[in-house]
C-alpha cells in the first residue's frame, strides 16, 4: 500500500508518545516547537522533527524504497549544576528510555488500523546531544520504512 501522506508518520509517532508517556510531558511538533522561544520551552518534553529520507535498493523495477528519519528530541532542564549540566542530563535519562520503549520497533498505525510504512520503527543514529542554559536535549532517531509501489511497470 502506498501512504497517501508522504510525511504520515508525524501525527502518528506524536499520537504515540502522548498515549504512552507520562501526562505531564509536553509532546511537540516542528511546527509547535518553532512557535517556542528557547527559554519559554516546556520541560519535560519531547520533539518530534523530520529530518529527511534516503532510497534503498529494492532490486525489484516497480518498488521504491524510502526510509524516512525521524527525529525524538528529549528535553529536559535542571538548573542546579548549569555548568557542567549532570542534573540535566540525569532528568533526561529516564524519559528518553520511555521514548525508547514506546517506539522502537514499535508500527505505526492510522485510526483505521492500516499500518504507515512499511515496518516497525527502527533506531538509528543520532545528532549530538546539546545543552544550553539549563536545557539538555538528547536525540533520538528512527528509521521508518516505506515503500512506494509503481504502477507504470
Amino acid at each position: 500500500m502506498n501512504p497517501n501522506n508522504f510525511l504520515g508518520a508525524e501525527p502518528l509517532i506524536i499520537a504515540r508518545l502522548k498515549a504512552v508517556l507520562p501526562d505531564d510531558v509536553h509532546v511537540l511538533s516542528a511546527a509547535e516547537l518553532a512557535k517556542i522561544a528557547g527559554e519559554q520551552q516546556p520541560t519535560p518534553a519531547v520533539h518530534v522533527v523530520y529530518d529527511g529520507y534516503r532510497t534503498e535498493d529494492t532490486k525489484v523495477p516497480a518498488v521504491a524504497r524510502v526510509v524516512q528519519s525521524w527525529i525524538t528530541v528529549v528535553v529536559a532542564r535542571n538548573v542546579a549544576d548549569i555548568e557542567q549540566g549532570f542534573h540535566a542530563r540525569q532528568a533526561a535519562g529516564p524519559l528518553a528510555s520511555q521514548v525508547v520503549e514506546a517506539l522502537y520497533r514499535h508500527t505505526l498505525k492510522n485510526d483505521k488500523d492500516e499500518a504507515f510504512g512499511n515496518g516497525p520503527l527502527r533506531l538509528a543514529a543520532a545528532p549530538n546531544p546539546g545543552f544550553d542554559d539549563g536545557h539538555f536535549y538528547l536525540p533520538l532517531a528512527w528509521d521508518c520504512p516505506i515503500n512506494f509501489i509503481s504502477n507504470a511497470c
